[in-house]
């Protein structure tokens, strides 16, 4: 995520929910990391940016548990609930940039890595 970015877009974390999976896409400009999971609830398509710093809290509450987390997204805040947390945050306005067409397709080369269970 970009830190202070004039474009107040890239300062934040695109969270998309769709069907039964959720993808996360982050660029700073220069660099794009992008994941995607799938869930066990189902919803319609919903696309919000959280803020950075929201990001970086949830990271921190995240680090020492494996707790699931239930996420409620309203039309100007997002609600991330575990364990004993309630972290509300509202969300950034603006259109994130369209980062499926500066992914390269026709890879030459695929790697696959399995998470540490």
């Amino acid at each position: 995520m970009a830190q202070q970015d004039i474009r107040y877009y890239l300062n934040g974390l695109l969270l998309i929910a769709d069907k039964s999976q959720v993808r996360v896409v982050a660029t700073d400009g220069h660099r794009l990391a992008y994941a995607s999971l799938p869930v066990e609830a189902s919803s319609e398509k919903v696309e919000v940016i959280i803020p950075r710093k929201t990001v970086l809290e949830l990271e921190r509450l995240l680090e020492d548990t494996d707790e699931q987390i239930r996420i409620d997204i309203a039309a100007t805040q997002v609600r991330f609930q575990f364990g004993n947390v309630e972290l509300t945050s509202k969300l950034v306005e603006g259109k994130f940039p369209d980062y499926q067409r500066v992914i390269p397709t026709g890879y030459k080369t695929v790697s696959r890595f399995r998470a540490k269970s």
